[in-house]
């Protein structure tokens, strides 16, 4: 039987969807191996029933079992290295010796170092300014500087100053290999562009990662996203109230690019939003008039795609089973 280690930053972000992936896989007779830290199994609904008997969880302790607080982030991404370097190597040997080694490793962003040691190994693995200025990237829009994450500006300096050289690490390990495939959680409906634009990598677009009940319907009881890693206290909302409105990159493209959205714009005096630009939002949104069906309009549209792309025969659907057949060598011929 084909066996991946499926091994995932442990945040909202990436254990969602990753965890639908290790689903996907499963149902394409695919044993998975799913290897996160502590903090992230615990919060995880890794007994539901709707998680198939053939993926397997394993967690390792990263030495921040309990969490991490916004100052420790540094800490914690160097604590999480080691003990992930150590977890993924110690499963690959484990694996080995028991006469059953992975097929694979897969891993997510923000944890470079598991490619890195299935390479020292030698398991194939696989990666899943200026207010004038405007940033052009292939098959996007042209980006204004607010447009982009906060935390990408050098004078913002917050938790996740860990992100860029960690990001900018991933693409290292990427390109020291010839035509790396890098599974993207979208459907090529949504984003033709820049899945087309890069030649280095071969991207596969097998998205969206969403529980069956929510897309194609054909398990009604898979309605669990995974697990709640975030953790609601007065402090996180305090800092999530901090942070500036309209600054991510999701915003621009919902407005402008899939048009299912407005994006508030913020005062001259202060960077805040008021509340009377929110008002103008919920009035453009809820009014009826003719911008609210276009993105009425437009939301049903991406919907339908989205759930042509994910059943059978749909783009996502064929590329998770080529993965499958031709990269993994299972056989889901009986799938």
């Amino acid at each position: 039987m084909i066996h991946v280690l499926l091994v995932t930053f442990p945040a909202q972000g990436h254990i969602n969807p990753s965890l639908q992936f290790a689903k996907r896989l499963s149902k394409l007779g695919v044993k998975v191996t799913f290897l996160t830290s502590l903090s992230a199994i615990r919060r995880m609904s890794t007994t539901s029933s709707t998680v198939d008997a053939l993926i397997n969880f394993v967690s390792f302790t990263d030495g921040y079992d309990n969490g991490w607080s916004t100052d420790e982030a540094q800490n914690f991404m160097s604590a999480l290295r080691n003990h992930g370097s150590k977890a993924v190597e110690d499963a690959i040997r484990a694996k080995r010796e028991e006469g059953h080694p992975f097929t694979r490793v897969i891993y997510t962003l923000l944890v470079p170092w598991a490619g890195q040691v299935a390479s020292h190994l030698q398991i194939p693995y696989f990666d899943a300014a200026r207010s004038d200025e405007v940033i052009k990237l292939p098959g996007l829009p042209v980006f204004e500087p607010g447009d982009l994450p906060s935390f990408l500006f050098p004078s913002n300096t917050n938790i996740y100053d860990f992100a860029l050289p960690t990001l900018s690490e991933d693409f290292e390990v990427l390109d020291r290999e010839n035509s790396p495939i890098v599974l993207v959680n979208t459907f090529q409906a949504l984003e033709p562009g820049p899945l087309s634009v890069i030649d280095k990598y071969k991207l596969m677009a097998i998205g969206p990662l969403i529980p069956s009940a929510f897309l194609d319907g054909k398990d009604p009881s898979d309605t669990s996203f995974g697990g709640d890693l975030i953790q609601k206290s007065v402090d996180y909302v305090q800092w999530l109230d901090s942070k500036e409105k309209s600054s991510t990159t999701n915003a621009k493209l919902i407005q402008d690019y899939w048009r299912t959205g407005v994006n508030v714009r913020k005062s001259e005096d202060g960077g805040l939003v008021k509340a009377d630009e929110i008002e103008r939002c919920l009035e453009i949104v809820m009014d009826g008039g003719e911008r609210g069906e276009e993105m009425r309009r437009e939301a049903r549209k991406w919907r339908d795609l989205a759930k042509e792309a994910a059943k059978e025969g749909g783009t996502s659907y064929v590329n998770l089973k080529t993965f499958a057949d031709q990269v993994l060598g299972a056989d889901t011929t009986r799938y």
